[in-house]
């Protein structure tokens, strides 16, 4: 600084000396150890400093549950950290009060500093740092400003000839005093450094740097509030946001959303007047405007993307499902049919849950092609598979196997509920009429057959035998007059529901069964 100035600010008598307040709470902050007993003793001494304090702790900012009546609970909800600073805070808004000599707008001065605190203290503590201290170092960034308001007539050519030296000597000033003052190191870098973020100042610490940052990025954004051009300076503190710490435009919303209560409620503090409510209406409005036309443009382009890559991926969906697909039919073909039995069991196995494997062989389906053509053969296949995939439950599977057969896969099933199911899809199929030309119908009964299995007693067993085993039962169902559901288990084969009464040659193929069940 100019040995000139500093002679001249050493000898003003317009610059005030700290209270016995702010001395005691220096002191105390200055200890290694907390002294909180010390610290509440010094608050004491200042009823004004008292009472704001016990408004801060009833503020939306640190009010926990409650109303805070007592300065001792007021500190308690605090912290001590945080009333060592907000003490110290208050204290120092109100010396520098003296230092104004009636040139500068000191309501748009002391708004600003009450903004930049506001907004520092939440960048703060969204970044891990105190809150406290970034809103003492918001309020005192500028004070610099004031100092050369008191002694330097508003021409003089240091001060305002230029705009780039007059910022950088208010903000020497500014350290100055603070150092004058035995304030906290931190404060000094703060007033130093903040005039210019995208330079590091060598005489700066490391561990101040992340505040100097936090400061200076909350007196660019203030400008949302005390601009003329909102919008212009939502999108540059979107933009600077975004390049420092990556920020997407819902943080900085959600930023201002908090700054909005924030600011409100220091300015209350500080017994400084309120902006006009339109104002802040008006900003949050506009906030809003911007992060929907910021969301809507990223939204056009992503679902741009998204759209086609979504098309890719419905396409691939549906070649593989096709390629799973019975072309006749439309359910499922023997490849899904054993992919979906092996996953099942698998499950099955883990959960210690039953599954039923059953197959449905059309009777005496071969004169239909012969006596009507494969076309009629073709729609009574493809109206039962449709009606076989209507009685069953969404979490079963039915598959063509081959020609006239179908199998269904029922996980978590038993086998009396699976028989139930599979005795009312018997007697369903023998209801239906299949319309094969105009003015012909006709009916077609069901053979099947079914496998229940217990993956605790059976563990070994595989999708294959299963298969092979309902195969089998739905064979034997045919060998006994066809219309019946036959089950198969360890112990053999047995006849669980029939249709009618069996021919002489399903008679026949009742003794076979029996026979086959004896060996």
């Amino acid at each position: 600084m100019d040995p000139d100035l500093k002679r001249r600010l050493k000898a003003t008598p317009a610059l005030p000396s700290l209270p016995p307040a702010a001395v005691r709470i220096l002191d105390i902050a200055r200890s290694n150890e907390p002294q909180p007993r010390e610290l509440y003793e010094a608050i004491q001494l200042d009823p004004a400093l008292s009472a704001r304090l016990l408004r801060a702790s009833n503020s939306p900012a640190f009010r926990r549950v409650g109303e805070v009546r007592s300065l001792r609970e007021a500190q308690m909800v605090l912290g001590y950290d945080a009333t060592l600073t907000l003490s110290l805070s208050f204290c120092l808004f109100t010396t520098i009060r003296r230092l104004e000599a009636g040139r500068l707008d000191y309501e748009h001065f002391w708004r600003r500093s009450a903004c930049v605190a506001s907004v520092a203290a939440l960048i703060a503590k969204s970044r891990g740092l105190a809150g406290a201290e970034a809103m003492l170092a918001g309020l005192l960034k500028d004070i610099g400003v004031l100092v050369l308001d008191s002694i330097t007539p508003a021409d003089h050519p240091g001060w305002t000839s230029d705009e780039q030296a007059a910022a950088q000597l208010a903000a020497e000033v500014g350290a100055w005093l603070i150092n004058e003052w035995r304030l906290p190191d931190y404060l000094a870098s703060v007033s130093w450094a903040t005039r210019d973020l995208d330079r590091r100042l060598p005489h700066i610490p490391d561990e101040d740097q992340a505040l100097v940052e936090v400061v200076g990025v909350a007196d660019e954004l203030v400008g949302i509030w005390l601009a003329d051009d909102t919008g212009g300076q939502l999108d540059n503190s979107r933009d600077l946001v975004a390049r420092r710490w990556a920020w997407s435009p819902e943080q900085l919303y959600q930023l201002i959303t908090e700054a909005d209560e924030a600011i409100k409620g220091n300015l209350a503090l500080l017994d400084l007047s309120q902006f006009d409510e339109q104002i802040m209406v008006g900003v949050m409005d506009q906030a809003r405007e911007v992060l929907l036309f910021q969301n809507l443009s990223q939204f056009k382009t992503t679902h741009e993307a998204n759209s086609q890559a979504d098309a890719l991926r419905e396409r691939a969906r549906q070649l593989e499902e096709s390629s799973l697909r019975d072309e006749l039919t439309g359910v499922w073909n023997r490849r899904k049919l054993f992919s979906f039995l092996e996953v099942t069991l698998e499950d099955a196995r883990t959960a210690g849950t039953p599954v039923t494997v059953a197959f449905a062989d059309l009777d005496r389906f071969k004169p239909v092609n012969d006596d009507y053509g494969h076309a009629a053969g073709d729609v009574v296949l493809n109206h039962f598979a449709q009606k076989l995939s209507r009685l069953v439950r969404g979490d079963d599977l039915v598959a063509r196997y081959g020609g006239e057969e179908f199998a269904i896969v029922m996980p978590n099933t038993g086998g009396e509920t699976a028989k139930t199911a599979l005795t009312r899809v018997l007697k369903q199929a023998a209801e239906t009429r299949y319309a094969v030309r105009e003015g012909k119908s006709l009916q077609v009964t069901a053979s099947i057959g079914m496998r229940s299995v217990d993956p605790r007693s059976e563990p070994e067993v595989s999708a294959r035998e299963l298969l092979a085993e309902a195969d089998e039962a739905a064979y034997h169902a045919k060998a006994i007059g066809r219309a019946a559901l036959v089950a198969s288990d360890p112990d053999g084969l047995r006849v669980v529901h029939r249709l009618g009464q069996p021919s002489v040659m399903g008679r026949l193929g009742q003794t076979l069964v029996s026979a086959f069940r004896r060996r």
